[in-house]
């Protein structure tokens, strides 16, 4: 069998243990197929999974980490949205696209770095991660990539990264005087629908 298609975990379950291969074996893991595993803590996608499909791990409340190794290439549609618990800083080095809501509401993201090989971040990617202050490689991707981009993909994150007018400002803490200084700013006028930060 190439392929996952639903997978429901029980506590009782991963009390014992799961295991899904991690060599080639597995080619495909279907929509929807881990969403609500309320007792799925971590996972590592096998080698052999080129793209993350929609909804794969959606509301996983208690997910803190995924494995993905550097052949993925796209990040579906929701397919962590409300892993509330997820911490994930790096991305995978040849990705190319980022879905609509992909990360939507993961409350415990603080830092990301994306690829230089993105092509397309959708709409909402990680709206409402209220913890995301350090982004890193989006200046490089607008500027000399010329990336395209949906709307609201930072709306409601962390407030050392807000829109302000047709720009994504970046701030940078001063632990000493409590105080906070920009350290960059991006055009990016297709998120500026963000009413809360628009000048």
């Amino acid at each position: 069998n190439t392929a996952i298609t639903s997978f429901n975990i029980s506590k009782e379950t991963l009390s014992s243990g799961i295991t899904v291969p991690e060599d080639n074996a597995i080619k495909t893991i279907g929509v929807g197929a881990f969403a609500n595993c309320k007792y799925l803590k971590t996972f590592a996608v096998p080698a052999g999974i080129t793209s993350i499909s929609a909804e794969m791990f959606m509301d996983c409340s208690v997910l803190e980490t995924v494995y993905l190794h550097n052949n993925i290439k796209n990040i579906g549609s929701y397919a962590f949205a409300q892993c509330t618990s997820l911490v994930l800083e790096v991305l995978p080095t040849k990705l190319e696209r980022i879905e609509e809501s992909a990360f939507a509401y993961c409350h415990s993201i603080t830092t990301i770095t994306l690829p230089t090989t993105l092509e397309y971040i959708g709409s909402n990617a990680f709206n409402g991660c209220v913890s995301l202050k350090n982004l890193s490689g989006f200046q490089y991707l607008v500027k000399y990539k010329k990336i395209a981009l949906g709307e609201s993909i930072f709306d409601n994150c962390h407030n050392q990264l807000y829109y302000y007018k047709d720009y994504l400002v970046y701030l940078k803490e001063d632990g000493d005087n409590e105080t906070f200084y920009i350290v960059g700013a991006v055009l990016v006028k297709p998120f500026h629908n963000n009413s809360k930060y628009a000048g």
